[in-house]
């Protein structure tokens, strides 16, 4: 027979957390696991399917055609980034894509869902942390902190905008949180929720540290400062002498380098075009918005969006509200010399170092942590126009901030009801998000289904216009694999598709113009480029497309994307002799009817020379 712990026996006290709870909740709490892996295996085993479900439910993004355009040339045809077409990224996520690429002909659905493994990578992490650090609690009252945290992360409104899509902001997310606490583990070896201040490190964390952050901010730039910060904090990492230091941050470089070795060689292909891509490309986008009219592109107009798009939302709103009130109790006790050696990290500071450092947070972790979420939050502000997505990176550092926060907290009781409050208003607002979950029994009615229908019913109906006699396309087949069938479509069949949604006719199996290969994006800051310029970056403006229809023209035409980009693009169609058909999304595929069409055996590029003075 099992006996029950001594507090089940003790009267109930309102409001006490250790207070006995009533039967059928100490039953439910006493089977939850109390190790940490198990409990964290099952935090990331709820999380992904209500992600995975959210994803599956999201319309298309026009920002996710670049990046699956990218990796299917890549994965498929063995073309570089910068040297055969134009990328506006670094390629880290590219390459990731591209090996799941090769393992399915479901493009989107595969980045979407290694997009959910890594926000639910995030979610397992946070609760992971918390659940660490509140082992000292009552196992039913640490539970209900760690679920809590999991829940602000789920139903938080910039978790639920920016994740589960074919872009790059799961993974870097991730790996910079993993990044974190892989350096702390190297500053302080152990168990990272536990700060020590006598110990020597250990160089293979902070080499770990380096490799993930590396592998995030080559996934995108805007992560650059998280690497930075990593490595200024571990020059004051605390309570070891300068040459350990310094080997820790030898090591933590050494990853960096390792991880991004592909990046360099890449970049190494074509460096021009990776510097403008990367840098100068940003620019010219500015000035398209700015010329278009649109707002959150001076330091005004940014400010207004913060205030009145981010925080008047209170799942944002409460979670920075519950990092200060945490804090500041540290921040006053700090003032006054309240704290003790081990939490200052033994820094003899004088009066402005100790307003500058003391007086904010007295911790290695805490000091590392908003500096990294104002990092990655300033980062997110720098890109004009600025759109929300790109602050969700911080969002799991101050959530992080609040756990840290807790652990040192004079009054933990305060700390933990602004948990449960911030959890309280989260998942009242934010869990609409997931009433999506029951369609994980219905596959056809994903949209990453749908689209990969919408890609092969494209690349049928080109082949039946060849088969009719139409067109003519030399070395063309008629079969066409099966989708479920794993057989890759011949790459001779069934020629290229001109388009600024490059996603759908690759993903059809279809070829398309790599000058396009970025969608609207590059195409539209054309009238900023000259004719050489435009040729070295393997880009095309109409007159372009217009030879190219003349000289090679494609087996179909797709708009349906940009009313005021497509414009010229439509009239290019109907000039050449393209009859439309409307398609179950609404878009137009465009076929030709006459002129023979001898398709490229990989998707039409020309090798030009490298920019020379951009």
């Amino acid at each position: 027979m099992t006996s029950l712990p001594d507090s089940a026996v003790q009267p109930a006290v309102p409001g006490d957390p250790g207070a006995a709870p009533l039967p059928a909740l100490h039953t439910l709490a006493s089977r939850l696991p109390r190790s940490a892996t198990k409990a964290t295996l099952l935090a990331f085993a709820i999380a992904l399917p209500l992600v995975f479900a959210k994803s599956m439910a999201k319309d298309v993004n026009s920002d996710e055609h670049p990046y699956v355009a990218a990796a299917t040339l890549w994965s498929r045809y063995g073309l570089t980034p910068y040297q055969d077409f134009h990328y506006n990224h670094l390629p880290t996520q590219l390459l990731i894509h591209g090996l799941l690429y090769k393992l399915t002909d479901h493009l989107l659905l595969a980045s979407r869902a290694f997009s959910c493994l890594c926000a639910a990578g995030v979610v397992a992490t946070l609760f992971l942390a918390a659940f660490t650090a509140f082992e000292s609690l009552h196992h039913r009252r640490r539970w209900l902190l760690s679920a809590a945290v999991a829940a602000i992360a789920l139903t938080n409104p910039l978790f639920t905008l920016a994740t589960g899509l074919a872009w790059n902001h799961d993974l870097p997310t991730l790996l910079t949180l993993l990044a974190f606490l892989a350096a702390c583990r190297g500053v302080r070896p152990g168990n990272p929720m536990s700060p020590r201040a006598d110990n020597a490190g250990n160089a293979g964390w902070t080499a770990l540290a380096g490799v993930l952050v590396s592998l995030a901010f080559t996934s995108r730039l805007t992560f650059g400062p998280a690497a930075a910060i990593l490595a200024l904090m571990l020059l004051v990492a605390p309570g070891m002498q300068i040459r350990r230091r310094a080997v820790l941050l030898s090591a933590f470089l050494s990853g960096c380098l390792l991880a991004c070795l592909p990046t360099i060689w890449i970049v190494a292909q074509s460096p021009a075009n990776a510097i403008w891509g990367n840098l100068l490309f940003p620019k010219l986008n500015t000035a398209y918005h700015a010329d278009d009219g649109a707002g959150r592109i001076t330091i005004p107009g940014k400010i207004g969006f913060l205030l009145l798009d981010l925080l008047q939302r209170p799942g944002n709103t409460l979670l920075l509200i519950a990092v200060f009130r945490t804090l500041l109790p540290r921040v006053r006790a700090s003032a006054d010399g309240a704290l003790p050696a081990e939490q200052t990290g033994n820094v003899r500071l004088g009066t402005l170092g100790r307003f500058a450092l003391g007086r904010f947070v007295a911790s290695w972790d805490e000091r590392t942590l908003i500096l990294l979420a104002a990092g990655l939050w300033l980062a997110g502000c720098f890109p004009s126009p600025i759109f929300r997505q790109y602050l969700y990176a911080p969002m799991p550092l101050f959530l992080l901030l609040l756990v840290f926060g807790w652990k040192a907290a004079r009054d933990q009781t305060r700390a933990e009801n602004w948990i449960l409050i911030v959890a309280a208003v989260s998942v009242a607002i934010g869990c609409y998000h997931y009433v999506s979950i029951y369609r994980l029994a219905m596959p056809n009615s994903w949209e990453p289904m749908k689209f990969h229908a919408e890609g092969v019913a494209i690349r049928n109906a080109v082949l039946r216009n060849a088969a009719n006699g139409n067109v003519t396309i030399a070395g063309a087949t008629t079969h066409n694999a099966a989708p479920h069938s794993g057989v890759r479509p011949n790459p001779t069949s069934p020629g290229r598709v001109l388009t600024l949604g490059p996603a759908i006719p690759l993903e059809g199996g279809l070829h398309i113009d790599v000058t396009l290969a970025t969608g609207p994006y590059a195409y539209r800051v054309n009238p900023y480029l000259t004719d050489a310029q435009r040729s070295a970056l393997k880009l095309s403006d109409l007159d372009d497309l217009k030879r190219s229809v003349q000289t090679d023209p494609p087996a179909a035409i797709l708009t349906g994307f940009s009313k005021t980009l497509e414009a010229d693009i439509i009239q290019l169609a109907r000039d050449n002799g393209y009859a439309s058909r409307r398609l179950p999304s609404g878009r137009l595929l465009w076929l030709r009817s006459t002129t023979p069409i001898q398709p490229a055996t990989q998707p039409t590029t020309a090798r030009l020379a490298d920019p020379t003075g951009q």
